[in-house]
């Protein structure tokens, strides 16, 4: 009890010192700071008073910053997120109905650990934030958005890579070379209703594989629709294709990625 105690009594001590010194810093250089560089400033000075107490953990820090400004600015930008169909049978997203630990990419900064799911509906991400103040669910920003990892899968913002298309906003990348090739997920909601789905239904998870070559989309859905994009190596390909035994139907990722790797030697 008595450590217990020391222990609140040196957070104290870090809040009340980390108060007074940060209120005449900052009224003194009478700075018009943005966000960024207001949460730059404080946590220099949460690190010079926590050399003082070397019990006070980064994790400690990063607290005491959260609960005086909240989660970051960055990755907390977008709107709130509502599912179109809560009742349906099924779900809008990729896997299932839940937050999942994960990687994205916003504006050229990496978030690790963030809890994401992703609307395969409407191609939205959306990020679960917990804080001191509650939990908070929205919609992040499309142009936020550089790339993220979810369920193993790596999925990218067709526009960075200067690619501007009506229907797919994110890519599972599969290959990235003079051409791009990857996996588009889709479900629909079905107005359907009967007794056994009294408020409609989702769609099972539908898997696309895309080709992006010379500003054109190209839908790949068996070995006759690649083989037409490199019509004068069909020949070549088709043997490539029997010798590593890679049936069209039954391809991973891996598979895909062999043979558009030695597609791209003809380019």
């Amino acid at each position: 009890m008595q450590k217990l105690n020391l222990k609140r009594v040196k957070h104290a001590k870090i809040n009340h010192n980390f108060e007074a010194t940060k209120h005449l810093v900052f009224k003194s250089t009478n700075f018009n700071l943005s966000s960024l560089m207001y949460r730059f400033l404080t946590l220099i000075l949460l690190l010079s008073f926590s050399s003082l107490f070397c019990q006070t953990s980064i994790g400690d820090l990063k607290e005491i910053s959260e609960k005086i400004y909240g989660p970051d600015n960055v990755l907390i930008n977008g709107s709130s997120y509502v599912i179109s169909h809560p009742s349906a049978n099924g779900n809008p997203f990729l896997g299932d109905n839940k937050f999942t630990p994960s990687t994205i990419n916003l504006k050229g900064r990496s978030f690790n650990n963030v809890l994401i799911k992703y609307d395969i509906e409407f191609q939205m991400v959306i990020l679960k934030v917990d804080n001191s103040y509650g939990s908070k669910i929205i919609t992040l920003r499309d142009n936020y958005i550089k790339d993220f990892n979810l369920h193993n899968k790596h999925f990218i913002n067709l526009k960075e890579k200067g690619i501007n298309d009506k229907s797919i906003k994110f890519l599972e990348l599969v290959y990235d070379g003079s051409f791009i090739f990857g996996n588009y997920y889709s479900k629909s909601f079905l107005s359907i209703y009967s007794n056994k789905y009294p408020n409609g239904k989702y769609t099972k998870t539908k898997v696309s594989h895309y080709l992006f070559l010379n500003n054109k989309k190209i839908n790949i859905k068996n070995k006759r629709d690649l083989l037409l994009v490199f019509p004068e190596h069909k020949h070549d390909i088709k043997k490539f294709i029997k010798k590593n035994k890679i049936k069209f139907r039954k391809a991973t990722n891996a598979d895909y990625f062999k043979i558009m790797h030695y597609c791209d030697e003809f380019e």
